[in-house]
Parts: structure tokens; C-alpha cells; sequence
């Protein structure tokens, strides 16, 4: 992502967090030019930290701008879908978070559904709580993109996957 294209007012995700871009000056100790940004939703009270990210270490971080509601609706609307999977296992330990892009998180969060789904006895708490992780990042991202409390956007989200549920387990008499 090219620094100059951001300015004051746009979203961006870093770290799979949602910011805001209050503001661009130059940093007199890097001598470089820094975002100033402050989070899109404050999660917790008094909460409110400030990030300052240097353009210079821009493309070596997973940052990049918050995707537009179309696209995020193309994504959501791909939860609900039926898909043919292998019965992959992810391995928690392996994943870095930090990395994922939103389409990843969107794959995981499916396998992890249609796994727990089949056999919510044998799912891991770890799996569950990196699910957790998931969704609540996500509802960030839909939340940004469609302008909604985390709450809404959660329920937006599960609401798609419990769509997908309705297609993969039938539906027992």
C-alpha cells in the first residue's frame, strides 16, 4: 500500500484492528512522515490509544485500507455459501494472526464453523477461542464498512453462519 494515498479521515486495518486516520505529520526523531490514527470502535472504557505508524515501516506491516461495504458484502455474502472442504484441520499455533487478510479470517472462521458443526464435543477451546478472535475482528472490519455497532455486525456475521449451518448439518426430525 502506497502511504501518499492515505489521508485524514480513511480506515485503515492494522493488525486486524480498524483506525481512523486523524491526522499525517512528519516525526522529527525517524525524520519520515507518520499516520497518526486512533481506533475506528474503543472497546473498552478509557481505552483510547493513539497509533502512530511510519510510512517507511507502511509495507512491511499487514496495513491496509478498510475494504468498501461492497466488497465486505461480496465476503459475508461467501459465509453462508456451501463449500466442499477436505475436512482440513487448521493448526492454532500455526496461525499469526496479525497477518491474516480479511479473506483468510473469512476461510477460517468457515472451517472452524463447519468443524465445530460436525462435532462441537471435539473442538478445541483453543480453536474456540482463536474462532472468537476471529469473528470479533471481523465484526471490526463490517462494523467500519457498514457504519454499525460491533454488536450489529456480529449479528450480521453469525447470522450468515448460521445460514451455512442450516446447509451442511440437515436438519434432524
Amino acid at each position: 500500500m502506497d502511504p501518499k494515498n492515505i489521508k485524514k479521515g480513511d480506515n485503515l486495518v492494522y493488525h486486524n484492528r480498524v483506525l481512523k486516520v486523524v491526522k499525517i505529520q512528519r516525526n522529527k526523531k525517524l525524520d519520515d512522515m507518520c499516520v497518526l490514527a486512533k481506533p475506528y470502535f474503543v472497546t473498552r472504557t478509557g481505552l483510547m490509544t493513539s497509533f502512530s505508524i511510519p510510512f517507511a515501516s507502511m509495507a512491511e506491516g499487514n496495513i491496509r485500507k478498510l475494504m468498501s461495504k461492497t466488497s465486505v458484502e461480496k465476503l459475508l455474502r461467501t459465509l453462508q455459501h456451501e463449500t466442499v472442504h477436505d475436512g482440513e484441520k487448521i493448526n492454532v499455533s500455526d496461525v499469526v494472526f496479525a497477518e491474516l487478510t480479511t479473506e483468510d479470517m473469512i476461510t477460517m472462521l468457515q472451517l472452524f464453523w463447519d468443524e465445530k458443526a460436525q462435532d462441537s464435543s471435539k473442538f478445541a477451546t483453543s480453536k474456540k477461542l482463536l474462532m472468537n478472535r476471529l469473528l470479533r475482528s471481523l465484526s471490526h472490519i463490517v462494523g467500519a464498512a457498514y457504519s454499525i455497532s460491533l454488536e450489529k455486525a456480529e449479528d450480521r456475521i453469525n447470522k450468515r453462519l448460521e445460514k451455512r449451518i442450516v446447509k451442511i448439518i440437515p436438519k434432524e426430525e
